[in-house]
């Protein structure tokens, strides 16, 4: 799951020799709330008798653990990729959050640094501005003024299902003081040599993770 699943296009071939993938996508057009993203979930794995194993990447991340919390009969585990279960930044910073930061995409040398590293080819980073500049700016507004809002610490306690938590080593988007594997420390955890997009930018490295997991399940 991710606001622009085109990002994970490449993981997406990669476990899809073995396994249904099937992304999750939020609409462009409409400010879903966290609320909303998680009844979508919900209503998604309640209309299959098929086990699901979600993947969540950043944004998703806060939503999947609320789902996870109280799981539907098919979900079997979940995989929480530089993700936060509490506001990863002050959260009196919504209030200055408007739709005018986001009626531009983002420069291609912050993507860059805060996204897909210094190293990452044009094309790359030409990919992932293309994703965040289709959703409208009112809906990017709202995703970052519920980021800043967000605390699921006690959905998270919760959890019992496998849990795999993928942390960015180099991850300037989610400070390590709250990521999930902070917030859990019991949960597994791989680390990948990667910025914030690790599905995007280690995709390879992703999907052997994954597959763990995976291959451990009933």
């Amino acid at each position: 799951m991710d606001g622009g699943c085109a990002l994970s296009a490449e993981l997406r071939r990669t476990l899809g020799r073995d396994h249904a993938v099937v992304p999750l996508e939020y609409p462009f057009d409409e400010p879903w709330g966290y609320d909303r993203v998680v009844s979508h979930v919900q209503e998604v794995l309640r209309s299959t008798d098929e086990p699901a194993v979600l993947v969540a990447e950043s944004y998703s991340g806060p939503a999947v653990i609320e789902v996870a919390a109280a799981p539907p009969a098919s979900l079997r585990g979940v995989v929480l990729v530089a993700t936060f279960a509490t506001a990863p930044w002050p959260s009196p910073l919504r209030h200055g959050v408007t739709d005018a930061l986001f009626r531009r995409p983002p420069p291609r040398a912050i993507i860059r640094r805060a996204m897909v590293g210094l190293d990452a080819s044009d094309d790359s980073v030409s990919r992932v501005r293309e994703a965040l500049s289709r959703p409208l700016a009112r809906v990017m507004s709202r995703r970052l003024r519920d980021v800043l809002a967000v605390d699921v610490r006690d959905a998270l306690a919760r959890v019992t299902l496998p849990a795999l938590v993928v942390r960015a080593t180099h991850d300037r988007m989610v400070p390590a003081r709250r990521d999930v594997a902070t917030t859990r420390p019991d949960l597994e955890c791989v680390e990948v040599d990667a910025p914030h997009l690790v599905l995007h930018s280690q995709p390879q490295r992703s999907a052997a993770a994954i597959e763990e997991l995976l291959v451990g399940l009933p």
